[in-house]
């Protein structure tokens, strides 16, 4: 069973990295993030913030508007399902979520 869910026979579904601009399948954007980034990140990053390129110029991934929080601790801008997905083995979620609340500052740009 592959990651992709829902795909038609053999085709297999490329989404458009909102950092690089580049299309990339799910195994692809797993490799290229691999050695700066868990499993679990990589993952939230795909559903929450890769662009879906059967959704035409400019769509959203699953539609979503997405606050991004820079953590102070590397400099990242992340999602809060990617902060926990990155933090998730070493806190759990009541001091994820205040950390998020406290310590990230707001980008200033939605997705």
């Amino acid at each position: 069973k592959g990651k992709e869910k829902g795909k038609g026979k053999g085709k297999v579904e490329k989404r458009r990295d909102p950092q690089d601009g580049a299309a990339y399948t799910f195994e692809e954007l797993s490799a290229f993030y691999a050695g700066k980034y868990n499993k679990a990140a990589i993952q939230a990053y795909w559903d929450t913030e890769c662009l879906s390129l059967a959704a035409g110029k400019g769509g959203k991934a699953k539609g979503k508007t997405v606050e991004k929080r820079v953590d102070p601790e590397d400099g990242v801008a992340y999602t809060f399902d990617e902060l926990a997905a990155f933090y998730a083995k070493k806190y759990d979620k009541k001091g994820i979520e205040a950390y998020w609340a406290s310590a990230c500052k707001p980008t200033g740009r939605r997705r």
